[in-house]
C-alpha cells in the first residue's frame, strides 16, 4: 500500500508542476462595441429628382421645417382645380427617431356641364421615423414611417 501511495504522490506533484509550467490564459478579445443602425458615414446621395430627398431620418436633437405644395388643373371637359399645402416639422427626438408634427389643408373645385362642386380639408397629424437598418452595417437602409392623421373636410 505504501509503494502505491508514494505512486500517487508523486505523480500529483508532477502534474501540479507541469500545470504551473503553462503559461496564464489570455482572455477571449473584447468585440468591438456595435454601431447602432443610425451611425451612418455619409448621407444618402440625393439624385436629380429628389428621390431620396427626407428618405433618411434626422440627427438628434436636429430640426428641419418643410412645406409641400400639390396642385392639380384641368380636366377634358369642364374645369377642375384643386390646391394642398402640408407644413411640417421634423425633430431628431432619440438617436435613429425622428418626429415630425404637420399642419395640412386643401381646397378643390370642379364643374361639369353647369354642375359645380368645391370641397375644404383641413387636419394635423404626426409622423414618426425609426431606423432599422442601416446602410452601413446591413448592406441596405430600413425606416418604417407611421403617421397618425386626423382632420375635417367640408
Amino acid at each position: 500500500m505504501k509503494p502505491l501511495a508514494a505512486a500517487l504522490l508523486l505523480s500529483s506533484a508532477a502534474t501540479l508542476a507541469a500545470a504551473a509550467d503553462l503559461p496564464s490564459r489570455k482572455g477571449a478579445p473584447v468585440a468591438p462595441p456595435l454601431a447602432p443602425a443610425c451611425s451612418e458615414s455619409e448621407g444618402i446621395p440625393t439624385d436629380a429628382f429628389g428621390f431620396t430627398t427626407g428618405s433618411d431620418v434626422a440627427d438628434q436633437g436636429s430640426f428641419g421645417p418643410s412645406l409641400t405644395y400639390g396642385g392639380a388643373y384641368g380636366t377634358r371637359t369642364g374645369s377642375s382645380n384643386s390646391h394642398g399645402l402640408m407644413l411640417q416639422g421634423s425633430y431628431g427626438l432619440l438617436p435613429c427617431l425622428e418626429v415630425g408634427p404637420y399642419l395640412l389643408g386643401g381646397y378643390s373645385k370642379s364643374s361639369l356641364a353647369g354642375i359645380s362642386t368645391d370641397e375644404r380639408s383641413f387636419g394635423a397629424g404626426i409622423e414618426t421615423k425609426y431606423k432599422i437598418l442601416g446602410r452601413d452595417m446591413h448592406g441596405l437602409g430600413h425606416i418604417p414611417v407611421n403617421g397618425i392623421p386626423c382632420g375635417v373636410v367640408f
